[in-house]
């Protein structure tokens, strides 16, 4: 049983949640400018509102499941009830601003996405990018897999 003066300060129950834990990691990346990668936070901030949980969890409790993270959707801007939603973990390191998303037959997708798709290495890629390959030309078999080609099988 709870004493009563952790009854008066407990404001939603739920500070030994994992919701209240990222809403803690999101406002000590925007808050504290002298985290490590404060620099991919520069400019970022949260609604006013978020400044408590409770109104952080009324805008984002639903669609929440303990397999999603919290995502901006837009990178540029700050985290608020219209530009964040839940995803997994996987998707989310799509959506960061050193991301390469290329357009093939009008479909966008991330480099490494792409890599999986067309069976090459993602470095490779990468490097290909990088150093100016046309798109049209990113999938192309390396020599080594010209001269002796393997079958993947996934």
């Amino acid at each position: 049983m709870q004493s009563v003066r952790s009854l008066a300060a407990t404001k939603h129950g739920m500070s030994r949640t994992r919701p209240y834990h990222i809403w803690c990691g999101m406002k000590t990346r925007c808050d504290n400018k002298l985290r490590d990668g404060a620099r991919w936070y520069a400019g970022v901030s949260y609604t006013p509102s978020w400044e408590s949980f409770s109104a952080f969890w009324c805008d984002m409790s639903e669609g929440y499941a303990d397999d999603l993270t919290l995502e901006r959707k837009d990178v540029t801007k700050g985290y608020s009830k219209e530009n964040c939603i839940w995803i997994p973990l996987k998707d989310q390191s799509k959506n960061r601003r050193d991301t390469i998303l290329i357009d093939i037959d009008g479909v966008k997708m991330c480099l490494s996405d792409y890599a999986k798709k067309v069976g090459l290495n993602r470095a490779m890629l990468y490097s290909r990018y990088k150093n100016g390959v046309p798109l049209s030309e990113l999938a192309k078999p390396s020599r080594k897999q010209a001269i002796n080609p393997i079958r993947r099988t996934m």
